[in-house]
């Protein structure tokens, strides 16, 4: 919170970075937060502005895609070498991509300790052991020939139309 300076005492600026799982959850949130802060702002004669930047919106993984992922790298990797329901703690951009189709983020591990390949994303130093690449391939060439078998899944739990 900026409070007010001595050009303008009577002023205040409130920044918050609200990133969240859920996009309903996330309106919800900002319009409780507008609505409190408007009734303290105007509780002593005040007035109160407010803007909501553009936002990400929540990477919210389909099931039914991600139940395809899931299974075809059960085939490539085994269950003991799958993290399932990891959540990113950051809004990413790919949240754009699964709100207009169904979809699912799968993260590969590509770290290798033995190759001296271990500094985390968007790390000036992070690298990738290419190695893994034929892996994640594999998972995804096997998923899409699931989802491809199956067709559109039916009744409830099935992908919004597009």
């Amino acid at each position: 919170m900026v409070g007010g300076s001595c050009s303008e005492p009577s002023q205040a600026a409130l920044e918050v970075n609200l990133a969240l799982h859920d996009n309903a959850l996330r309106v919800h949130l900002l319009g409780r937060m507008e609505e409190i802060a408007r009734t303290i702002a105007t509780a002593d004669g005040g007035a109160l502005s407010v803007r909501a930047d553009y936002a990400l919106p929540a990477l919210v993984n389909d099931e039914y895609v991600t139940g395809a992922v899931e299974r075809a790298a059960q085939q490539v990797v085994g269950q003991a070498n799958i993290i399932g329901r990891w959540r990113n703690p950051f809004p990413d951009d790919f949240g754009l991509f699964v709100a207009a189709a169904p979809g699912c983020l799968m993260l590969l591990g590509t770290a290798n300790s033995a190759k001296g390949i271990t500094e985390i994303w968007h790390r000036s130093g992070f690298d990738i052991d290419e190695d893994a690449l034929p892996v994640g391939a594999e998972i995804l060439s096997l998923a899409a020939l699931d989802l491809l078998q199956q067709g559109e899944p039916q009744g409830e739990g099935a992908p919004a139309p597009h």
